[in-house]
This record gives structure tokens, C-alpha cells and sequence, in this order.
């Protein structure tokens, strides 16, 4: 898929899921928690609960994937100045709500990801939405 697609999911429930948009350029965020040759970045990413039971949400299940193989995870955090609304770290999402804002991740300042990587334990394998250049 690309930027911008909803994955309609039917696991232990029924879900969409949909990564918005990437960025890694003029974020702030907190630049003491970069290690040398890092930035940060940002994919904006959106859940909707389309089950009848609620569902818990992370942004810990998504990831970016380069071309030489390399997986970067999220970063776990919501602090700093990075850019707003952040994702929550934990949200439990009621029938028919959604739950939408951006993950922070310490990228590799040259290069760019190829995929954004959905991966609750619900799924077998994947979601995947390919970055533009």
C-alpha cells in the first residue's frame, strides 16, 4: 500500500489501519536522546475500532523497514517538542472510535526508510505502506 491507504483488518477483531504520512526533516524533538548520526522522524498513523469489543493500541507495534534490511522501532515516547497530536502510548479504543497521531522514531540521519510496518499480535504477518523518496 501506499501513504495514505486504510488496511481493512479482520483478526481477534475488526480494525483499519493506516499510516498518513512520513517526515524526517525539521524535528526538534528532545536532541539529547540522539546518539551521533541520528535524527528524528515522525509517521503520522491512525486506528479505528470497527468491532464490537474494544481494542488496546500502541505505538510500539510500528516500525520502519529499510531496503538493506534494517528495522527501526519506535521510540516509545511522547515528550519533547516534537510535532503534535503524538500517538498515545497506550490507548484502549471503544466500537466505532479511532485513535490518530504521530510516532516518533531515531532514524539514521542519511538514507531513508522504505516501509512503514504494522505489526500487532493479532497479524501473522505485517501491513506495510511504502515512503516516497
Amino acid at each position: 500500500m501506499k501513504l495514505g491507504d486504510t488496511a481493512n483488518i479482520s483478526a481477534d477483531s475488526e480494525f483499519t489501519a493506516a499510516a498518513l504520512g512520513y517526515t524526517d526533516k525539521g524535528i526538534t524533538g528532545v536532541p539529547e536522546l540522539l546518539s551521533a548520526g541520528q535524527k528524528w522522524s515522525v509517521v503520522m498513523v491512525k486506528v479505528c475500532n470497527k468491532g464490537g469489543e474494544p481494542i488496546a493500541t500502541t505505538p510500539l507495534v510500528w516500525s520502519l523497514a529499510y531496503a538493506d534490511g534494517v528495522r527501526v522501532e519506535a521510540a516509545g515516547m511522547n515528550a519533547g517538542e516534537l510535532p503534535q497530536p503524538l500517538y498515545p502510548m497506550e490507548a484502549k479504543v471503544s466500537s466505532g472510535d479511532c485513535v490518530k497521531g504521530n510516532i516518533a522514531f531515531t532514524v539514521p540521519e542519511s538514507g531513508r526508510p522504505e516501509r512503514v510496518l504494522y505489526s500487532p499480535d493479532a497479524l501473522d504477518e505485517p501491513v506495510e505502506w511504502q515512503i516516497g523518496k
